[in-house]
């Protein structure tokens, strides 16, 4: 028979896509997207593992989209005590050898948390980057990515589709992941946000079922006025403390630091007062 749709081990659970959109909040360490075949090579080699992992072979022989795709499965998919000793090798071999790089300092602190599991060695092979407070990026469907450490908001479409590659303990379905992983190389872009009007500023993405803006209230922009066109809001107060009065029946509803609400799209108009930082989600109409 079927599978139950909250079984732990099934991977779709509607016909939804999944784009998703991460901002930071405190500083964040994250993992996106495939690096450039060359890169991959150039990091791998200082380990001293293409004996036990010929990288450079099977990428330099098929150097695009099907070359990585045969390393990532080859990598990924290694019988398990050839898994542990290589694992144990690359690890030895940053922590004597004084590597330093941002890359192989993550590969250290992950076989901490997750030993044995080949996600340890992602940041060789994904985009590492670093967001600074209130810079985002955009996840495409199909892009293969981590959150290592920080604080962030995160906003996706309505999909509970979610297939994992490692770096967890939940269920992990290797040969659907490299069905249907995008494989082409990329260099992920930072989203800073971009002024509107007034107070509030958006992040650009291509997403048809989300958009999310920053609204910044203090001294010089005290009071922000919601669009007559607009669809139902989620926002949370992450600075300061405001009033939010619906203008149509006069309601006054106080919005702090912490608070997180909803404003459905029945009420028509509504003001925001006083000295906050306010993150709202919204669909784009």
């Amino acid at each position: 028979g079927k599978k139950p749709m909250d079984s732990g081990d099934r991977n779709y659970r509607d016909e939804n896509h999944k784009p998703e959109l991460i901002c930071a909040l405190r500083p964040l360490w994250a993992l996106k997207g495939f690096r450039d075949v060359e890169d991959i090579i150039g990091m791998m080699e200082p380990l001293g593992v293409n004996a036990e992992v010929p990288v450079a072979e099977i990428l330099r022989n098929q150097p695009g989209v099907e070359g990585l795709k045969g390393f990532f499965t080859a990598i990924m998919d290694m019988e398990r005590d050839r898994r542990r000793n290589l694992l144990e090798e690359i690890v030895a071999k940053i922590e004597d050898s004084g590597l330093s790089s941002p890359e192989y300092e993550w590969i250290s602190r992950l076989s901490k948390e997750y030993p044995g599991d080949m996600g340890i060695l992602s940041p060789l092979f994904l985009n590492l980057f670093h967001l600074t407070t209130t810079e985002a990026m955009y996840i495409h469907p199909g892009e293969l990515h981590s959150y290592l450490e920080g604080a962030g908001l995160e906003l996706m479409a309505n999909s509970d589709n979610v297939i994992r590659g490692g770096l967890t303990s939940k269920h992990i379905d290797l040969p659907e992941l490299a069905n249907i992983l995008d494989f082409t190389p990329c260099i992920p872009d930072i989203l800073t946000p971009e002024w509107i009007d007034g107070p509030e500023k958006s992040y650009s993405v291509t997403a048809e079922e989300f958009m999310l803006s920053v609204i910044s209230l203090n001294s010089r922009h005290s009071i922000y006025e919601s669009r007559e066109s607009r669809s139902a809001e989620i926002m949370i107060c992450t600075e300061g403390d405001a009033l939010v009065t619906d203008i149509g029946n006069g309601e006054i509803l106080e919005f702090k630091k912490g608070m997180s609400i909803f404003i459905p799209a029945s009420v028509e108009r509504y003001l925001i007062r006083g000295e906050a930082i306010i993150y709202k989600a919204s669909v784009p109409l």
